[in-house]
């Protein structure tokens, strides 16, 4: 009563490995420790039948008899997919973060430039929000000022304009008393 994932497993246990898709992805060549009589390293992926893939590094060591022939010649597997995921995994993120540094650069740039516009009395230099900027609040609030500083400067010289104008009636009154004492 074997189950049908212990047939397969027997199965795969009496395939050689040159009955799988083998890609040679660096080191030495399959063979190079029968041509050198000398340790070889293999790095290979091995395709399975179901599909998935897995990395193999390959240690070929030949044990030479007296006369410098190979008596023996030991290959060692070691399963190093998990590494590999892991490598890849860690080179993902780093491009991500490698991405997102260089958006929060170009963000932090462009505000930058508006705030130095903004320090040399440019009250038209608003900031444009890219979708997900990383500065998006701040950028946010950086046009809600520029917009508060433009406000209170109108209304500074709406109030400038009405001392101006208080300031003329008060010479015109000022002119019309001094005529009018004048004439008394």
């Amino acid at each position: 009563a074997e189950s049908a994932a212990e047939r397969e497993r027997l199965l795969l246990m009496a395939k050689k490995l040159y009955d799988f898709d083998i890609t040679i992805t660096g080191g030495d060549d399959f063979y190079a420790s029968y041509e050198t009589k000398k340790k070889a390293v293999t790095s290979m992926e091995v395709a399975w039948p179901n599909g998935e893939k897995s990395y193999l590094i390959l240690y070929q060591v030949p044990i030479l008899d007296e006369k410098g022939e190979i008596d023996v010649n030991y290959y060692i597997y070691q399963d190093v997919t998990e590494d590999n995921r892991k490598e890849k995994e860690v080179q993902n993120l780093m491009e991500t973060a490698q991405t997102e540094a260089a958006r929060l650069n170009t963000s932090a740039g462009t505000l930058a430039d508006a705030m130095t516009k903004m320090a040399n009395g440019d009250l038209t230099a608003f900031v444009t929000l890219e979708d997900n900027d990383p500065l998006e609040t701040l950028k946010q609030d950086y046009n809600k000022s520029i917009t508060a500083m433009k406000e209170l400067i109108e209304q500074v010289g709406q109030e400038a304009l009405q001392v101006e104008g208080t300031s003329q009636e008060v010479t015109k009154s000022s002119d019309e008393i001094g005529r009018a004492t004048e004439q008394v």
